[in-house]
C-alpha cells in the first residue's frame, strides 16, 4: 500500500498520516507541494487476507474496483464497495461518491470541512494593535482570554503545535504589563505633583 503513495517528482515514500483532503503537504525529499486524498482504509489493516484476492465467479465486486470483492454496501446508494472504498462516517458506511456528494451538500455534520485557527487569531489580536498602541488596552486582555479559552481546541491539521498561542499570551501579557507600569508612573507623578504644591 505504501508503494502507491510516493512523491511524483522524487519518488520518496509519503507519510500517509500527513495526507489530508484539501491541504497541501511538502515532500520531505524535494519539497514539492502534494495534495492527496487518503481514505481511512489506507491505514487500516485488511480484515481478511482473502479480501485482497480478486472477486471470483458468483461474488459481488466493488463498484469502483471491479477486480476486488465487495465487503459491504454503501448505506446511502446501495453500491457494493471493497474495504479500500469503504468510508465510515459515524455509524454509516459510505462509498467515495456519496461521501463527496454529502460533504458538498453539507449533509454530514460529522465531517470536519473547516477548522478555526484560534492560534493565528490570538496572535493577530496581540500583534496587529501594536500599530495603534492604545487599542492594546482592549485587545491584550481579549487575546489572553481567547488563548486560554481555546487552548484545547483542535489545532491545524498540518501544524498542530501551540507555539502561536504561547507567543500571543506572552505578547499580550507584556502589553498589559506596559499599561500597568504606565498607570503606576502616571499616578505616582500625579501624587508627587499634588504634594509638591
Amino acid at each position: 500500500m505504501d508503494a502507491a503513495l510516493r512523491c511524483p517528482k522524487c519518488q520518496l515514500a509519503l507519510v500517509a498520516d500527513r495526507l489530508r483532503e484539501a491541504t497541501f503537504v511538502a515532500c520531505f525529499g524535494c519539497g514539492t507541494p502534494i495534495r492527496a486524498i487518503a481514505f481511512p482504509a489506507l491505514n487500516r489493516p485488511l480484515r481478511d487476507p482473502a479480501a485482497a484476492a480478486p472477486a471470483g465467479e458468483g461474488e459481488s465486486s466493488c463498484f469502483f474496483h471491479t477486480s476486488r470483492p465487495a465487503q459491504s454496501a454503501c448505506e446511502q446508494c446501495g453500491r457494493f464497495i471493497c474495504g479500500l472504498c469503504e468510508v465510515e462516517v459515524g455509524p454509516k458506511k459510505l462509498c467515495p461518491t456519496c461521501l463527496t456528494a454529502g460533504r458538498e451538500a453539507g449533509g454530514f455534520s460529522q465531517l470536519e470541512t473547516t477548522r478555526a485557527r484560534w492560534d493565528y487569531r490570538c496572535l493577530l489580536l496581540a500583534l496587529v494593535p501594536l500599530l495603534f498602541w492604545p487599542a492594546t488596552l482592549i485587545t491584550a486582555p481579549a487575546a489572553v482570554f481567547l488563548a486560554f479559552r481555546f487552548w484545547k481546541a483542535p489545532g491545524s491539521l498540518v501544524n498542530p503545535s501551540r507555539w502561536r498561542l504561547v507567543l500571543a499570551v506572552a505578547v499580550a501579557v507584556a502589553q498589559l504589563a506596559g499599561w500597568i507600569i504606565l498607570a503606576i508612573a502616571v499616578s505616582t507623578d500625579l501624587f508627587n505633583g499634588g504634594t509638591a504644591e
